[in-house]
């Protein structure tokens, strides 16, 4: 995720998107720990990209 927050630096907000997948669902990765990462995640980037 540093990465791309210094990607976007040079390249502009508009120039970069991110995605969160796969998505798989097992007893390491429950739903709740996928909807926690994409929060912290999203929020961590955030204004580091306009791209939806």
């Amino acid at each position: 995720m540093e990465s791309f927050r210094k990607l976007s630096n040079i390249v502009g907000v508009d120039s970069v998107g991110w995605r969160y997948d796969p998505i798989l669902i097992s007893d390491i990765y429950p739903v709740e720990r996928h909807i926690f990462d994409f929060e912290m995640m999203a929020a961590y980037l955030s204004g580091y990209t306009k791209t939806r």
